[in-house]
């Protein structure tokens, strides 16, 4: 279980590593209910993204073991506060442990929600007027995370809840 959570944090370092060295580009979107191609970025047009306020690039990255493939990207900058970070990962073998155990670390803390196969989300305040939220949900044979940082002061915990579930809906559509 604890194991789980070190996992999906390694997994979360290395993809934002590898995403800010902009070391994968990809090759598109397919329609609605095609198969994944890898790319992230291409996913949200610029007004999908407006209510989270997020404007700025998109860098992402792509990591493959023979047990897992991961697909990340990342807006927002290094230095940057405010970002939202979008990873996907599809286990290669041993399947369905990767999802329960998944399952089981992304209830941990986060209230359901009806969304894909089955989803987790929460959100919280820092440093004063700050927020931040995440959403881990499960979609065909991707398990995805969206988070989302703001430092622009949003104005309530539902601001952040509701750019969040904008997002992670966008993504069931284009992967069922």
């Amino acid at each position: 279980m604890q194991q789980s959570r070190l996992r999906l944090r390694i997994i979360l370092v290395a993809a934002l590593l590898a995403a800010s060295a902009g070391a994968f580009t990809a090759t598109g979107w397919a329609s609605p209910g095609q198969p994944f191609t890898g790319d992230i970025c291409g996913l949200l047009s610029a007004s999908q993204l407006a209510p989270a306020d997020i404007n700025g690039g998109c860098a992402q990255s792509k990591s493959s073991t023979k047990t897992v493939s991961t697909y990340s990207a990342h807006w927002g900058t290094g230095n940057d506060a405010h970002w939202l970070m979008i990873m996907m990962t599809k286990p290669g073998i041993n399947a369905d442990f990767f999802y329960d155990a998944e399952k089981r670390g992304a209830s941990r803390g986060r209230s359901p929600i009806k969304l894909g196969m089955w989803a987790y989300w929460k959100t919280e305040r820092f440093n004063g007027d700050r927020r931040r939220g995440d959403i881990i949900f499960r979609v065909g044979p991707y398990v995805c995370l969206v988070s989302l940082n703001d430092d622009n002061g949003a104005p309530d915990e539902v601001g952040i809840a509701n750019s969040l579930f904008s997002i992670a809906k966008t993504i069931v559509a284009k992967l069922q």
